[in-house]
Protein backbone atom coordinates (compact mmCIF):
# COMPACT_ATOMS: atom_id res chain seq x y z
CA UNK A 1 0.00 0.00 0.00
CA UNK A 2 2.81 2.45 0.78
CA UNK A 3 4.45 2.22 -2.26
CA UNK A 4 1.07 2.12 -4.49
CA UNK A 5 0.93 5.87 -2.56
CA UNK A 6 4.15 6.90 -2.96
CA UNK A 7 4.08 6.04 -6.52
CA UNK A 8 0.71 7.82 -6.92
CA UNK A 9 2.11 10.92 -5.66
CA UNK A 10 4.97 10.64 -7.94
CA UNK A 11 2.92 10.87 -10.82
CA UNK A 12 0.12 13.05 -9.56
CA UNK A 13 3.01 15.80 -8.62
CA UNK A 14 4.57 16.75 -11.87
CA UNK A 15 1.52 16.72 -13.70
CA UNK A 16 -0.37 19.39 -11.14
CA UNK A 17 2.10 22.01 -11.74
CA UNK A 18 4.35 20.43 -9.41
CA UNK A 19 2.04 20.63 -6.93
CA UNK A 20 3.33 24.37 -5.79
CA UNK A 21 -0.54 25.42 -6.03
CA UNK A 22 -2.86 24.49 -2.51
CA UNK A 23 -4.89 22.71 -4.81
CA UNK A 24 -2.61 20.39 -5.55
CA UNK A 25 -0.61 20.01 -2.61
CA UNK A 26 -3.17 19.70 -0.57
CA UNK A 27 -4.28 15.97 -1.42
CA UNK A 28 -0.54 15.03 -1.71
CA UNK A 29 -0.50 16.57 2.23
CA UNK A 30 -3.17 14.38 2.98
CA UNK A 31 -1.76 10.98 1.15
CA UNK A 32 1.77 11.79 2.84
CA UNK A 33 -0.38 11.49 6.33
CA UNK A 34 -1.94 8.28 4.92
CA UNK A 35 1.34 7.15 4.39
CA UNK A 36 2.27 8.08 7.74
CA UNK A 37 -0.16 6.41 9.74
CA UNK A 38 0.01 3.01 7.67
CA UNK A 39 4.11 3.26 8.84
CA UNK A 40 3.07 3.62 12.44
CA UNK A 41 0.76 1.11 12.43
CA UNK A 42 2.98 -1.23 10.81
CA UNK A 43 5.22 -0.23 13.45
CA UNK A 44 2.63 -0.60 16.35
CA UNK A 45 2.01 -4.26 15.29
CA UNK A 46 5.87 -5.18 14.56
CA UNK A 47 6.27 -5.69 10.79
CA UNK A 48 9.65 -6.08 10.89
CA UNK A 49 10.26 -2.03 10.18
CA UNK A 50 13.27 -0.10 11.42
CA UNK A 51 14.39 3.19 10.92
CA UNK A 52 17.25 3.54 8.89
CA UNK A 53 20.21 6.25 9.19
CA UNK A 54 21.37 7.86 5.39
CA UNK A 55 23.91 10.22 4.85
CA UNK A 56 21.40 13.05 4.31
CA UNK A 57 20.09 12.89 8.24
CA UNK A 58 22.65 16.08 9.43
CA UNK A 59 22.08 18.41 6.28
CA UNK A 60 18.41 17.69 6.73
CA UNK A 61 18.33 18.26 10.05
CA UNK A 62 20.46 21.50 9.85
CA UNK A 63 18.11 22.65 7.09
CA UNK A 64 14.88 21.98 9.25
CA UNK A 65 16.44 24.03 11.88
CA UNK A 66 16.95 26.60 9.61
CA UNK A 67 13.47 26.61 8.63
CA UNK A 68 11.82 26.47 12.25
CA UNK A 69 14.66 29.67 13.17
CA UNK A 70 13.42 31.69 10.01
CA UNK A 71 9.51 30.59 10.63
CA UNK A 72 10.17 32.32 14.20
CA UNK A 73 11.34 35.44 12.77
CA UNK A 74 9.20 35.75 9.94
CA UNK A 75 6.86 38.69 9.24
CA UNK A 76 4.75 36.08 7.30
CA UNK A 77 3.30 34.00 9.38
CA UNK A 78 0.60 32.02 6.52
CA UNK A 79 3.45 31.62 4.03
CA UNK A 80 6.05 30.85 6.66
CA UNK A 81 3.02 27.84 7.93
CA UNK A 82 2.90 26.72 4.27
CA UNK A 83 6.39 26.27 2.81
CA UNK A 84 7.24 24.28 7.10
CA UNK A 85 4.20 22.20 5.83
CA UNK A 86 6.36 21.27 2.58
CA UNK A 87 9.50 20.83 3.92
CA UNK A 88 8.03 18.68 7.04
CA UNK A 89 5.78 16.49 4.29
CA UNK A 90 8.97 15.88 2.36
CA UNK A 91 11.10 15.41 4.87
CA UNK A 92 8.29 12.10 6.21
CA UNK A 93 7.81 10.93 2.40
CA UNK A 94 11.86 10.45 2.05
CA UNK A 95 12.44 8.71 5.17
CA UNK A 96 9.30 6.23 4.78
CA UNK A 97 10.70 5.66 1.23
CA UNK A 98 13.65 4.84 2.34
CA UNK A 99 13.01 2.59 5.18
CA UNK A 100 9.73 0.86 3.31
CA UNK A 101 10.41 0.58 0.01
CA UNK A 102 13.89 -1.05 0.31
CA UNK A 103 13.60 -4.48 -2.03
CA UNK A 104 15.15 -4.35 -5.37
CA UNK A 105 11.85 -5.36 -7.19
CA UNK A 106 10.48 -2.34 -5.58
CA UNK A 107 13.14 0.15 -5.95
CA UNK A 108 13.32 -0.78 -9.82
CA UNK A 109 9.05 -0.47 -10.24
CA UNK A 110 9.42 2.84 -8.28
CA UNK A 111 12.48 3.78 -10.30
CA UNK A 112 10.37 2.82 -13.29
CA UNK A 113 7.06 4.92 -12.47
CA UNK A 114 9.24 7.85 -12.05
CA UNK A 115 11.06 7.14 -15.26
CA UNK A 116 7.88 7.00 -16.96
CA UNK A 117 6.26 9.73 -15.73
CA UNK A 118 8.71 12.07 -16.10
CA UNK A 119 9.05 10.98 -20.21
CA UNK A 120 5.87 11.39 -20.78
CA UNK A 121 5.37 14.79 -19.27
CA UNK A 122 8.90 15.74 -21.34
CA UNK A 123 7.44 14.30 -25.23
CA UNK A 124 3.95 16.39 -23.94
CA UNK A 125 6.49 19.50 -23.48
CA UNK A 126 7.83 18.83 -26.84
CA UNK A 127 4.88 18.21 -28.73
CA UNK A 128 3.89 21.98 -27.08
CA UNK A 129 6.99 23.28 -28.03
CA UNK A 130 6.24 22.51 -31.68
CA UNK A 131 2.72 23.61 -31.80
CA UNK A 132 0.99 20.69 -31.68
CA UNK A 133 -0.80 20.79 -28.02
CA UNK A 134 -1.55 24.82 -27.16
CA UNK A 135 0.45 26.09 -23.94
CA UNK A 136 -1.40 28.71 -22.29
CA UNK A 137 0.06 28.58 -19.00
CA UNK A 138 3.51 28.63 -20.01
CA UNK A 139 5.75 31.93 -18.64
CA UNK A 140 7.70 32.15 -21.60
CA UNK A 141 6.51 30.82 -24.47
CA UNK A 142 9.81 29.95 -26.59
CA UNK A 143 11.12 28.46 -23.60
CA UNK A 144 9.45 24.40 -22.70
CA UNK A 145 8.28 24.09 -19.25
CA UNK A 146 5.37 21.28 -20.37
CA UNK A 147 2.94 20.59 -17.57
CA UNK A 148 4.82 23.64 -15.56
CA UNK A 149 4.22 27.28 -15.44
CA UNK A 150 7.76 27.74 -15.31
CA UNK A 151 10.63 26.40 -16.83
CA UNK A 152 12.93 26.90 -14.55
CA UNK A 153 10.90 24.38 -12.24
CA UNK A 154 10.34 22.07 -15.22
CA UNK A 155 13.78 22.07 -15.57
CA UNK A 156 14.48 21.44 -12.44
CA UNK A 157 12.31 18.06 -12.40
CA UNK A 158 14.15 17.03 -15.99
CA UNK A 159 17.75 17.32 -14.32
CA UNK A 160 16.62 15.03 -10.95
CA UNK A 161 14.96 12.40 -13.32
CA UNK A 162 17.97 12.27 -16.18
CA UNK A 163 20.77 10.77 -13.96
CA UNK A 164 18.03 7.77 -12.88
CA UNK A 165 17.78 7.03 -16.65
CA UNK A 166 21.23 6.72 -17.29
CA UNK A 167 21.83 4.27 -14.53
CA UNK A 168 18.73 2.21 -15.64
CA UNK A 169 20.54 2.07 -19.27
CA UNK A 170 23.99 1.52 -17.34
CA UNK A 171 22.14 -1.91 -15.21
CA UNK A 172 20.05 -3.04 -17.31
CA UNK A 173 20.50 -6.44 -19.00
CA UNK A 174 17.41 -6.47 -21.40
CA UNK A 175 18.47 -5.21 -24.78
CA UNK A 176 14.58 -3.88 -25.22
CA UNK A 177 14.62 -2.88 -21.91
CA UNK A 178 17.76 -0.63 -22.55
CA UNK A 179 16.32 0.66 -25.73
CA UNK A 180 13.21 2.07 -23.32
CA UNK A 181 15.51 3.52 -21.53
CA UNK A 182 17.52 5.12 -23.85
CA UNK A 183 14.39 6.75 -25.64
CA UNK A 184 13.56 7.92 -21.96
CA UNK A 185 17.50 9.44 -21.53
CA UNK A 186 16.86 11.17 -25.26
CA UNK A 187 13.40 12.41 -24.17
CA UNK A 188 14.55 14.12 -20.97
CA UNK A 189 17.45 15.50 -22.42
CA UNK A 190 16.00 17.47 -25.47
CA UNK A 191 13.37 18.48 -23.20
CA UNK A 192 15.91 19.95 -20.88
CA UNK A 193 17.45 21.58 -23.62
CA UNK A 194 14.55 23.11 -24.74
CA UNK A 195 13.97 24.30 -21.06
CA UNK A 196 16.55 27.02 -21.99
CA UNK A 197 17.23 26.95 -18.10
CA UNK A 198 20.69 27.90 -17.69
CA UNK A 199 20.91 26.74 -13.94
CA UNK A 200 19.81 23.24 -14.95
CA UNK A 201 22.18 23.46 -17.66
CA UNK A 202 25.25 24.40 -14.98
CA UNK A 203 23.56 22.05 -12.44
CA UNK A 204 23.12 18.28 -14.37
CA UNK A 205 27.06 19.38 -16.03
CA UNK A 206 27.83 19.36 -12.49
CA UNK A 207 25.72 16.13 -11.80
CA UNK A 208 27.35 14.23 -14.52
CA UNK A 209 30.24 15.01 -13.63
CA UNK A 210 29.82 13.22 -10.39
CA UNK A 211 28.03 10.41 -11.70
CA UNK A 212 30.97 9.59 -13.88
CA UNK A 213 33.59 9.80 -11.47
CA UNK A 214 31.31 7.42 -9.30
CA UNK A 215 31.06 4.92 -12.08
CA UNK A 216 34.77 5.04 -12.69
CA UNK A 217 35.30 4.21 -8.75
CA UNK A 218 33.02 1.64 -8.76
CA UNK A 219 34.96 -0.38 -12.15
CA UNK A 220 37.87 0.24 -10.55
Amino acid sequence: MIDFIAGSILVFAPIARGAVRIWAFGPIQIAIFLITCIYIINIRYGREIRFKKTALDIPIALFLFLSLLSFIRTGYLYSSIMEVLKFANLGLIFYITVNCIDEEYKIKRILNIILASATAIAMFGILQYLGAIPRDWWDRHNFLSATYVNHNHFAGYMELVLPLSIGMILSEKDIGKKGLYVYSFLALASALLLSMSRGAWFSITIAMIFMFIMICRKKK
